[in-house]
């Protein structure tokens, strides 16, 4: 019997071998595993030099981002990454004590901001657009890239986030938020224009989220994940009836930031 199983062929070998590789279930992975060990033990060096490789090279294929989860900027570059299924680890950085303005960090961020995103060589100031179109194939598709028509509007409302939805809150926030975590005074003045600027804003927003689950459509897509962080910030104000005056605004709101990918960030705000 083991003279028989000795002699099998290398393409049966190779053949148990692919399976080994490409089996999803842990059952059928030990199954397989023990298959072509029993079949041709002369390959298990092989076979670990090829698991090993894997392993190795995901390891050093994982993003870094320097940042702070509860920067706006960093949980929109981690949030991304997790919608996207990408392993990354989080090298946190003190503002409090500068450590965004050592030089080691202005190699990496000239203007001594976070977050900063490495992928392999490639250093970038984080952006999350980037971790949406190198892994457009895998995770949530938050480019719509197969739907032109989609993906034009994913442009067209992460441009609305940037020039007309960013300014006004991200003031409220500073005002109402920020301030007060530093003994600040709040100018009650810009809070009333800020909050104007954003009422008429969000009016916008209103009526197309009447006609479309998100505001690229019906899917969720980067031009919703964009809004979150500074959102989520503003909800913890007196701001917050902005929101929630606005009966399909605050149900969008409701519906994007309870996804499980900035729920996973808010947790490591926690630690």
């Amino acid at each position: 019997m083991v003279e028989y199983i000795n002699n099998y062929s290398s393409k049966q070998s190779s053949y148990i071998l692919s399976l080994v590789l490409c089996s999803k279930s842990p059952q059928l992975f030990l199954l397989y595993l023990y298959l072509f060990l029993l079949l041709k033990p002369t390959f298990v060096l092989l076979f670990l030099s090829i698991f090993s490789k894997n392993i190795i090279s995901q390891a050093m294929a994982a993003v870094k981002v320097y940042g702070m989860p509860l920067s706006s900027c960093t949980a929109r570059v981690l949030t991304c990454l997790i919608e996207k299924g990408v392993e990354y680890e989080l090298i946190p950085r003190n503002l409090a004590v500068g450590e965004h303005k050592q030089p080691t960090f202005l190699a990496k961020q000239p203007f001594g901001q976070i977050p900063v995103l490495e992928d392999g060589d490639l250093t970038l100031f984080a952006i999350a657009k980037y971790v949406a179109y190198k892994y457009k194939d895998q995770g949530t598709d938050l480019l719509r890239h197969e739907n032109v028509k989609e993906s034009a509007l994913v442009l067209v409302w992460t441009e609305v986030e940037s020039q007309q939805y960013n300014p006004p809150i991200s003031t409220l926030v500073y005002e109402l938020l920020i301030k007060g975590m530093y003994g600040m005074t709040t100018d009650q003045a810009v809070v009333d224009a800020q909050s104007e600027k954003l009422g008429k804003v969000l009016d916008v927003y209103e009526a197309r989220l009447t006609e479309n689950k998100y505001l690229a459509g019906n899917s969720y897509s980067l031009a919703d994940q964009n809004h979150i962080p500074y959102t989520y910030f503003l909800m913890k104000t007196s701001a917050a009836s902005l929101i929630n005056s606005r009966p399909h605004v605050k149900a969008w709101w409701e519906d994007i930031s309870s996804r499980p990918s900035f729920q996973k960030v808010l947790t490591l705000t926690q630690k």
